[in-house]
C-alpha cells in the first residue's frame, strides 16, 4: 500500500512521463512496473493529461480559463470572497489541467445558473433597464458555457481507462482474475 508521499511522488513523475510526450498507456506501464501498485498508479495515470491532449484541447482551455477569470473578477466586484475562494481553485485547476476540478467547475454553474435565472425571472423588467437585464444575460451565457465545457473537456482531456479482467492461474494453481487497465489517448 502506497502513503501520501508515495502517491505525490508517483503523480509528480506521471507529469514528467506526460511532458516527455509518453501516452497515458506507456506512463501506466513504465510505473506499474517500477511500484507495482496498479490501481493507485491507475488511478494517478487517469487524471494525468499528455502532452498531445494538452496540445489537441488548449484552446477549449484556455477559453475556459477566461471565462472563469471574468466569473472571479465579476465575484471581486460584488464582494462575493466564497465564490471569489472557489473561482481562484478552479482557475489553478484548469490553468494546471486537473482534471479533477473539471465536474466541479460543472456543477458550481448548474447552481449558479439556476439561481441566476431564478434572480433574472423575478426582476422587474421595467424597473432593471435593458442593460442591466442584458448583463445578466451575458454572465448567464458565460457560466452555461464553462458548465457544458468543463462536462466537455472533462471526458476529453482524460477519458477513462477500459478496466479489462484477465483470467490467471497463480503460483498456487488457482483461477484468479487480474485487472487491466487500458488507457485511451
Amino acid at each position: 500500500m502506497l502513503n501520501s508521499n508515495d502517491k505525490n511522488r508517483i503523480g509528480k513523475e506521471a507529469a514528467q512521463l506526460s511532458k516527455q510526450g509518453m501516452s497515458r498507456q506507456e506512463m501506466y506501464d513504465k510505473l506499474v512496473e517500477e511500484y507495482h501498485e496498479r490501481i493507485t498508479i491507475a488511478e494517478i495515470v487517469e487524471n494525468t493529461p499528455t502532452l498531445k491532449a494538452k496540445q489537441k484541447w488548449g484552446g477549449l482551455n484556455a477559453i475556459l480559463l477566461s471565462i472563469l477569470i471574468v466569473i472571479a473578477i465579476i465575484d471581486l466586484l460584488d464582494l462575493s470572497f466564497v465564490g471569489l475562494a472557489i473561482d481562484a481553485l478552479f482557475i489553478y485547476g484548469v490553468y494546471n489541467y486537473k482534471t479533477k476540478y473539471y465536474s466541479w467547475i460543472s456543477v458550481r454553474a448548474f447552481v449558479s445558473v439556476v439561481s441566476d435565472t431564478l434572480f433574472i425571472l423575478s426582476l422587474n423588467k421595467e424597473e432593471t433597464g435593458v442593460f442591466n437585464l442584458v448583463l445578466m444575460g451575458t454572465v448567464l451565457l458565460m457560466i452555461l458555457i464553462s458548465l457544458l465545457l468543463g462536462i466537455y473537456l472533462n471526458n476529453k482531456i482524460c477519458p477513462d481507462a477500459e478496466i479489462i479482467k484477465e483470467p490467471y492461474i497463480n503460483e498456487n494453481g488457482e483461477n484468479r482474475l487480474r485487472v487491466i487497465h487500458r488507457f485511451k489517448d
